[in-house]
């Protein structure tokens, strides 16, 4: 053992401590390291041990801190949260649930324990036991409203959405005037059910009761896409009035000395994104960043997201720096990003999850580019929007705030490996040759105007049905009933539309695409990442081109594999492209082959040419400013 004075062992403790708060674990942890051996039995220095080894990304080490720290002292609760958070760290799970019931087994009244047990339960898909977890808090603390809006949010990702509705009314009888949170909520609810007007109207009423809220605005825009019949001119109305207040803070203007102007330079490019983890947005965007040219750029990637997972560590190991955002207010993250010199910042998905589009109006760049999003920002600081010659033809008619910069290919996907053996098509396979229309979307896509042409394509093909499925929603009864309805009063028995759920993993998901001969893509919003995966099982995929961006997404996604025959001008063209195909079940299962091998060698799985296509449009970009910055 160790032996120093008192005097030296709380020199060396502030000294680790103030390294800490310096953001320099490396330099604090042999200091925290011979404390360890001058007082090994105190639990205070083993869990700031463990802390920073956390930081360093030593997770087994740091575990045995914490578990150390509790058995000499069990009863801090501050370790047992330490060790849960480490044990996901580690992907143990399981470990971080045994430690936090541990925590609320001595501590039953900590709220921040409970709902991080229930957002473990809902990860491993286990709702019931988020939802009784939350449940028997609530019960136990009655006037804490916050309990109740945690309850909502699991009983929705367990598409228990009538209790959702329920619990939603429990929470405005308890309060003593509407609030913009519930009506946000109970929007988000009815959304996922499918009745988009109800939703847009609680949206409505948020964006009223707190018009500066960024949640509700993107809530509100979001669903707006949604909504047959929406032209450009009032969708672009609709973004500047939601965007009307932030549009007047002026934005910082950069002059020519605050930066080399060179146009030919290596450029500092962010992106800035709440989605660099398990998601959608992330597999379009991870091969543009593993794949740039580091030579000509430095890459920036700022984290707007609270979660994150071995996607999370792709994209961290790709870039040259990785700045956490957090939940600092909109104009101090993009001080944050403006302190980096950042050439060209690129905003993901702005209307979409945490993504943070309205840094944007606070000018953290010369050069702001949206990205990855379906319509216009509505922000009149956001220089550029990217797209692609199939989603903006010219003379497209669609208005935004932004330039259009059209790509050569605007959608690009991270492949699956490996992908699964293309399947005999079910009509060719069955006894009744039943022809199955799948659709594998969001059921809020669904809506009166895709029930007309997906019905006339069922009484036109008698020996069909309709699969749909889209995680575990078709378990709630709400929205088999809603699809029920809206099909019967077009003809259409209820005994040919076949519901399924579950939350599947990425392979077995792959196993219901077998499940269906063609698949059927909604408008106005159509699929992207669902017509990805339907045409890599080699499927062919009806859609119908429209005006706007939204609308022309599983259109351009054909057209780059060379198969926009399957695209239709009109919603009749559709209905006509469907049943032919439905009538030879021969050709279904001659062009599964056709398509993968069309899908696999077209620029849509393209990283490397990809991301130089990218650049170029940067580096365009930026010689625009620069001669602009130079007269």
């Amino acid at each position: 053992m160790v032996i120093w004075s008192q005097s030296e062992l709380e020199r060396i403790w502030q000294e680790a401590q103030t390294l800490l708060d310096a953001d320099q674990p490396s330099r604090a942890e042999p200091l925290l390291e011979n404390l360890v051996l001058a007082v090994p039995k105190n639990a205070v220095v083993q869990c700031q041990l463990g802390i920073c080894r956390f930081s360093l990304n030593k997770f087994e080490q740091a575990k045995s801190c914490f578990e150390t720290a509790i058995a000499l002292e069990p009863d801090e609760p501050l370790s047992y949260t330490l060790l849960a958070q480490t044990d996901v760290a580690c992907g143990d799970a399981r470990s971080a649930i045994e430690a936090l019931s541990a925590l609320l087994q001595k501590w039953p009244d900590d709220r921040n324990a409970c709902f991080y047990l229930s957002d473990l339960y809902t990860e491993l898909r286990e709702f019931g036991l988020a939802i009784d977890t939350l449940s028997d808090f609530a019960e136990r603390s009655p006037a804490d409203l916050d309990v109740l809006y945690k309850l909502i949010e699991h009983l929705r990702l367990a598409a228990r959405f009538e209790e959702a509705l329920n619990t939603v009314r429990e929470l405005e009888q308890r309060q003593s005037a509407s609030t913009a949170g519930v009506a946000a909520i109970r929007g988000d609810i009815l959304q996922q059910i499918g009745d988009i007007e109800s939703a847009q109207a609680q949206y409505k009423m948020a964006l009223e009761l707190e018009p500066h809220s960024s949640t509700h605005q993107k809530r509100y825009l979001f669903n707006l896409l949604n909504l047959p019949g929406i032209d450009s001119d009032r969708l672009l109305e609709e973004h500047l009035t939601v965007h009307k207040s932030i549009n007047s803070v002026a934005g910082k203007e950069f002059s020519a000395q605050d930066r080399d102007w060179n146009p030919d330079r290596r450029l500092k490019i962010g992106y800035v994104s709440s989605d660099f983890r398990m998601h959608v947005v992330a597999f379009n965007i991870l091969p543009l960043i593993e794949n740039h040219n580091n030579n000509d750029f430095e890459i920036f990637l700022f984290n707007a997201g609270q979660s994150s997972d071995q996607i999370t560590e792709r994209f961290k190991k790709a870039a040259h720096h990785w700045v956490e955002l957090g939940d600092q207010q909109d104009a101090f993250a993009a001080s944050e990003i403006r302190s980096r010199d950042i050439d060209i910042v690129v905003f993901l998905a702005g209307r979409f999850d945490g993504n943070r589009n309205n840094i944007a109006s606070f000018r953290c760049a010369p050069v702001q580019v949206a990205f990855h999003d379906c319509a216009t920002s509505g922000l009149k600081e956001m220089d550029y929007w990217l797209t692609d010659a199939y989603l903006h033809p010219d003379g497209s008619s669609e208005k935004s705030t932004e330039t259009l910069q059209r790509l050569p290919v605007y959608y690009q996907f991270s492949q699956l490996d490996p992908l699964p053996d293309i399947s005999t098509p079910p009509a060719v396979s069955s006894e009744d040759q039943c022809v199955t229309f799948g659709v594998f979307n969001k059921p809020e896509k669904i809506n009166g105007e895709v029930a007309d042409t997906w019905s006339e394509i069922l009484q036109r093909t008698p020996n069909s049905r309709l699969l749909l499925k889209y995680f575990n929603y078709y378990e709630s009864g709400l929205v088999r009933e809603r699809l029920r309805s809206l099909f019967e009063h077009r003809g259409v028995s209820e005994d040919r539309i076949e519901f399924a759920a579950g939350y599947d993993p990425r392979g077995t998901h792959f196993d219901t695409f077998k499940r269906a001969d063609i698949m059927l893509d909604p408008f106005p919003f159509n699929g992207a990442t669902t017509t990805f995966e339907a045409l890599s099982m080699g499927m062919p995929v009806v859609a119908l081109w429209g005006e706007r961006f939204v609308s022309r997404v599983a259109g351009s996604l054909l057209s780059h594999i060379d198969m926009e025959r399957l695209a239709a001008q009109t919603p009749q063209e559709y209905v006509e492209i469907a049943v032919q195909l439905a009538s030879d079940i021969n050709q279904i299962a001659a062009l599964r082959q056709e398509i993968r091998a069309r899908l696999l060698d077209s620029d849509l799985l393209n990283g490397p040419r990809y991301a130089t296509q990218v650049e170029d449009a940067f580096r365009q970009m930026w010689t625009h400013k620069s001669n602009e910055m130079s007269k």
